[in-house]
């Protein structure tokens, strides 16, 4: 299906400097860009006597978020860990490789730049990974974003010794080896040829007018 949302022939927006945060946050921006269906590669859980204790902690302490929902998760989840400690396991309700399929194409925007930089990591690389599957998004900078998105769901656990906290994740990405971010990045398709712009202040710079005319001469 096929809808008008916006009047708006070309958008721009810039994700410099975003460090991440969860992947429900950009769900309604990757509607609006989404094109047609491609394969999003899941996440697998470290099935560690730490990590099993880690979850049993925070059933015992009521901090499982969504509810009776929630709670099912991890206890599903602590079930398939406790089959394979030592291994990967998959999230045993929601987990698996999936082709993402939405109903909605939407004809505006119809061509959408986003302009990137090495500051961004984590979830904001998740929706970079999202939107090079639209037919009509164009990845803008002059450097690699940080590439810190493999291995993901950071804790933190603090040492015997009290005095230290080591954060650690509990999951990898199903994209391994074949495909990895860490170290790497996501590099632009356009190369921005400005200075990085170290304050941005929510104001215009060259980046955006560059971008804004460059979309503009690809129409």
């Amino acid at each position: 299906m096929e809808r008008d949302h916006k009047p708006s022939q070309f958008n721009h927006r810039h994700l410099r400097y975003n460090g991440g945060g969860q992947d429900t946050y950009y769900q309604k921006l990757a509607e609006l860009i989404y094109t047609h269906p491609y394969e999003s590669k899941d996440v697998e859980y470290y099935a560690t006597k730490g990590n099993i204790q880690f979850f049993e902690d925070e059933l015992k302490n009521g901090d499982i978020r969504d509810g009776e929902e929630g709670i099912k998760w991890a206890e599903a989840l602590l079930r398939a860990m406790k089959k394979n400690v030592g291994g990967f396991v998959t999230d045993a309700i929601y987990g698996g490789d999936e082709e993402v399929i939405r109903d909605t194409v939407y004809r505006y925007p119809r061509k959408v730049g986003i302009i990137i930089n090495d500051g961004n990591a984590s979830s904001a690389e998740q929706f970079l990974l999202a939107a090079q599957n639209s037919k009509k998004v164009t990845l803008f900078g002059n450097q690699h974003t940080a590439g810190v998105l493999d291995y993901s769901n950071a804790v933190p656990v603090i040492l015997p010794s009290g005095n230290y906290k080591l954060t650690y994740p509990l999951t990898r990405s199903k994209r391994l080896p074949e495909h990895p971010i860490d170290n790497i990045g996501i590099s632009p398709d356009v190369m921005i040829p400005y200075p990085t712009t170290e304050q941005l202040y929510d104001r215009l710079d060259n980046w955006v007018y560059f971008v804004r005319n460059y979309l503009e001469l690809m129409d």
